[in-house]
């Protein structure tokens, strides 16, 4: 959509775009405070269209930024990992830390915690600890059936 032919409305679509109040907008853009017009216009079809475009575009600035930041993050790690030995700047724990680095950003590193409380079965004996298993899973079951039933409600 192009910019809009009134400049009162392009503006008002840019100052909702940027978070304003239709009040604060509508009065930014020039016209005479009223609040009932201002709600009005805001609801205009051309403004509010031009509102979702710019908000659109701002939006995939800031995704291609990251991306684009991402990309570089992502070859300076490459260029430090892939640096020869014997480089008298770059020490060998430097080199596996941006590999490390390079990985995870890749996705090619699979982080993985422990959820429990360090230590919970160390103490149970094999069949204490089979119970304890069970119990957790049954009360993932019925976890997971509640939100099934959930789900359900919601469509």
């Amino acid at each position: 959509m192009p910019v809009l032919r009134n400049a009162r409305h392009e503006r008002m679509a840019q100052l909702l775009a940027q978070g304003k109040s239709a009040t604060e907008a509508y009065a930014e853009a020039g016209y005479k405070q009223n609040s009932g017009n201002a709600i009005r216009l805001k609801g205009n079809e051309s403004i509010s269209a031009r509102r979702a475009e710019i908000q659109q575009a701002v939006e995939q600035r800031v995704i291609d930024g990251a991306v684009a930041k991402k990309e570089d993050i992502l070859r300076i790690l490459y260029d430090l990992a892939s640096t020869p030995n014997g480089d008298k700047w770059v020490r060998a724990s430097d080199k596996r830390a941006a590999a490390v680095d390079y990985a995870r950003l890749r996705g090619w590193v699979i982080e993985r915690t422990e959820q429990a409380n360090v230590g919970d079965f160390e103490n149970l004996s094999d069949l204490e600890a089979a119970r304890e298993i069970k119990k957790q899973r049954d009360e993932l079951d019925r976890l997971h059936q509640v939100a099934e039933e959930l789900a359900a409600r919601a469509h």
